[in-house]
Order: structure tokens, then sequence, then C-alpha cells
């Protein structure tokens, strides 16, 4: 191989490097669950915790449930020891921090459920973020959040 050639290949192997690391799972995503829905409502909330693995901040900026007509991020507020729950547009995902989305706290409201959710079912969902690429998790329907 001649110079040119070598130099092309080396260059091209640190751009694929570089791309691979940075498309890499610097976002993990854990203990994803949802609760079985309420009656007839079509309602249930979803949680997990994320934890940025990277250097930088993002976002969770949506979530899809493809079973769910809408799911929006929301936070629980506590004003005057008055309980209530409010959507938000993003959630920061600071480095090094986990998120967590618990029950009386950050949760992913899902609504108009084409289906009934029971204990042991499976719920697909895609996080979106603001700079990494999508993420698909399965969680688990449960009363309770799984084991770890």
């Amino acid at each position: 191989m001649n110079d040119i050639a070598v130099r092309m290949v080396v260059s091209l192997a640190l751009v694929f490097a570089a791309s691979a690391a940075w498309a890499g799972d610097e976002l993990a995503v854990t203990g994803a669950w949802a609760r079985p829905s309420l009656g007839q409502t079509g309602a249930s909330a979803l949680y997990f915790t994320i934890t940025n693995g990277s250097s930088v901040v993002d976002d969770l900026s949506s979530v899809e449930v493809p079973d769910a007509a809408r799911a929006e991020l929301h936070e629980t507020t506590n004003t005057n020891g008055v309980v209530g729950m409010r959507s938000i547009a993003d959630m920061p995902l600071p480095p090094g921090a986990p998120v967590q989305f618990a029950p009386g706290g950050n949760h992913v409201m899902l609504m108009g459920l084409a289906h009934p959710l029971k204990a042991g079912d499976h719920l697909t969902a895609t996080l979106h973020f603001r700079t990494h690429a999508p993420l698909t998790i399965d969680a688990i329907v449960s009363m309770t959040a799984p084991a770890k």
C-alpha cells in the first residue's frame, strides 16, 4: 500500500472509531416497569432510571409508546401540601447522575392505552433525546419496581 492509501485507511478508522464512541451507549436505562392500568381509564405510568455516562448534559425530550395514544413526561408537585402532577417539556440528564422516574416523582404518563395493562405484560417504549440516538426499552408491567 502506498503512503496515501495508508493515511486514508487510518483516517477512516479514526473517523469510524470516533463516531462509534459517540453513538455508543453513553445513556443507560435500567429498571423499566409500568403499573397495571386502572379500570377502564386506559391510563398508567412508566418508570425507569437513566444514567448519563457521557461528559455532556443531554435531555430526555419525549417518549413514544405504540400501545398508548399519548405518553407525556410528568413531574409530581407539592404545593402547600397538595400533591399534583404536571407535564414537562423535557428532563435534563446531567453527566454521571442517575435520573429516576419513580412513583411519587418523575414519570411518563400513559394515556389512551390500546388495551388494559396487566401484571406480567411487557410494554415497549422509545425514549427520544436532544442529542443521543433514540433508545427502545422493554418494561415489565407490575405493581412494584422489579428487584435489582
